[in-house]
């Protein structure tokens, strides 16, 4: 009766080991497929939940994030999902020093690349010719404490108060035009060339949004200095959002090594930079 006992438990140990080895080989393979794809769609809801539940666990005690696999995480963290047309992390916070605890870390994932297609919210959709989704965005926002800060901006006027600031220079008005050229040409470049002959061949709508759009899909061609027949310069510009243009900007800044000094720096995004240090001055940026 005692060895049959002891078998008995050997065995029933053994099962439940093998049951937890399969348990923990299966979290695993579905945590590294989802975070390769960066979509909700692969799985059922309960699995997906399962994989960002040990994900954020996993993200809890997280070293400072500089490899692309502990990036796509960190963008999980931050935004709820890794886009599907995620590229890469084109701007960093602060110096890449550790200050303050875990979410304040620098060198975390301030803006991201995306790419110019296929990406987004499910709306959308809506917009899609075939297969094909505009996503104009090509530098996206994604950290949530920086951004609360733009937010606050926002929220005190400073959309109005630098649209007026532009209109007080015409050369502010003309490195802004440059800006938003400068981003829709580095949008449509970031498509290869098959993509781009695909948009060749459908409607204007969608292509135009992709090649002629500026930041935050606004229409910059109505921003142009004009002459009227009474001599006047009329000047309208419009900033649809202080969080594309900053990103833009810090994406530059990250690109040029920091080098304020190179052409078509975004205007707009340089002068929030300043109301950042000067209104948020313990934020790491």
């Amino acid at each position: 009766m005692k060895w049959s006992v002891i078998v008995l438990a050997f065995y029933t140990t053994s099962w439940y080991r093998s049951i937890l080895r399969v348990h923990s080989f299966q979290t695993h393979f579905m945590s590294q497929i989802y975070m390769h794809h960066g979509t909700k769609q692969i799985y059922s809801k309960t699995n997906q939940n399962l994989v960002k539940r040990d994900l954020v666990l996993e993200l809890t005690s997280s070293p400072l994030i500089t490899q692309p696999n502990t990036d796509k995480q960190a963008i999980l963290r931050q935004l709820g999902y890794v886009p599907s047309n995620f590229l890469f992390v084109s701007s960093r916070r602060g110096d890449g020093s550790v200050i303050g605890d875990k979410n304040e870390m620098t060198g975390s994932p301030l803006v991201i690349k995306t790419y110019p297609l296929n990406g987004g919210a499910s709306r959308r959709k809506l917009k899609s010719e075939g297969k094909l989704t505009p996503f104009p965005t090509l530098y996206w926002f994604c950290c949530p404490h920086v951004g609360r800060a733009v937010s606050e901006l926002e929220r005190n006027g400073y959309v109005g108060i630098l649209e007026e600031r532009l209109k007080s220079d015409e050369k502010y008005l003309r490195q802004f035009i440059k800006n938003h050229e400068a981003y829709a040409d580095e949008r449509w470049n970031t498509l290869t060339d098959e993509d781009k002959n695909l948009l060749m061949k459908l409607n204007d709508r969608m292509r135009n949004m992709i090649r002629y759009s500026g930041i935050a899909g606004t229409d910059y061609s109505k921003f142009v200095v004009t002459n009227d027949i009474n001599g006047c310069t009329e000047m309208n510009p419009s900033i649809k959002c202080l969080h594309a243009h900053y990103a833009h900007y810090r994406s530059q800044c990250a690109a040029s090594n920091h080098k304020k000094s190179q052409p078509n720096m975004n205007i707009v995004g340089e002068w929030v930079h300043e109301l950042l240090i000067e209104n948020f001055p313990s934020l790491i940026l």
